[in-house]
This record gives structure tokens, sequence and C-alpha cells, in this order.
């Protein structure tokens, strides 16, 4: 059996051997070492990889503030889907619109990062899905971006009537 197979295992190993303050930028031991970082990490180890760089502690508070900056732009948004219900100006419509896309937006997103945490602790199958916007996943980051840019083009204050 080759000896880098059990990827998963592979990444169990290298948890276990990151120091707390983790090894730092530069000092992570990568594929060939005995205990290094699983060969995948452009995509489904990536929190994996994160963790050896940062560490524990870090890696918890880089992960608060990335479901943090998900969270403010929903609630950004929030008050702009305004509802079926009423009768909206050609503006306002736009703009509600967008608002459910940047709502439908940030849950895929978090989505994402929830399924790629699960295969990393090995609650669910390893899927290849990239973290947005630290993955290597090309397609996914060139749709993600597309997206962000239509959302800041988009008012979020309110209209004059």
């Amino acid at each position: 059996m080759h000896p880098t197979s059990d990827q998963l295992a592979i990444t169990r190993y290298f948890i276990a051997s990151v120091p707390d303050t983790g090894y730092g930028l530069g000092g992570v031991p990568w594929k060939g070492e005995k205990r290094a970082v699983p060969e995948q990490t452009h995509s489904d180890y990536m929190p994996t990889a994160l963790y050896g760089v940062l560490g524990k502690n870090k890696l918890i508070l880089l992960s608060i503030m990335y479901f943090s900056w998900l969270a403010v732009i929903v609630l950004a948004y929030q008050r702009l889907t305004l509802g079926f219900n009423t009768r909206l100006s050609p503006a306002e419509m736009s703009t509600s619109f967008f608002g459910w896309v940047a709502i439908i937006w940030t849950t895929t997103i978090m989505m994402q990062v929830c399924v790629t945490f699960m295969g990393n602790l090995g609650i669910a199958p390893l899927t290849g899905v990239s973290w947005p916007f630290l993955s290597y996943g090309q397609v996914s980051l060139v749709i993600n971006c597309v997206v962000l840019g239509l959302l800041l083009h988009v008012p979020v204050g309110r209209h004059s009537q």
C-alpha cells in the first residue's frame, strides 16, 4: 500500500503534531516528511493547512471572523428583501432581488465551509468542495468574485421616494 493513501489519517497525524501556536508561515512541514500536511491542501485540506500555520486559537478566531463577515453581508442585505406582498418600484425590485442573491450566496458559502470542516474532522466524506476565497477552486473563485462584485455594486442605503 502506498504510504500516503490514507489522507485522513495523515491529516490526523499532522494535526496532532502541530504546536499550540502553529508552525507559522513557511514553517509547516510539507508532504514527504513524517508528520506533514496532506497532498491536497489546495482544496480539501484548507482548514488543516490553516491549523498548521496559525494554531488552534488563531484558526478559531479566523473562522469566527470569516463567518462574521458573511453574517454582516446577510444583515446588510436583509432589509432589502422587502417581500412579495407590497408593490415595489423598479429600483426597489432590483434591490430586493440582489438582497435575496446576497442571502442565498452567503448561505451557500457557509455550507461549503461547513462541508470542508466536516470532511477534515472525519464526520463527512471529503468532497473536493473548495473553501471560498481561500482554496484553489478556479471556477468557484471566479463565480464568487463575480457575485461579490455584483453585491458591492448595489447600494444598501434607503431609496428616496
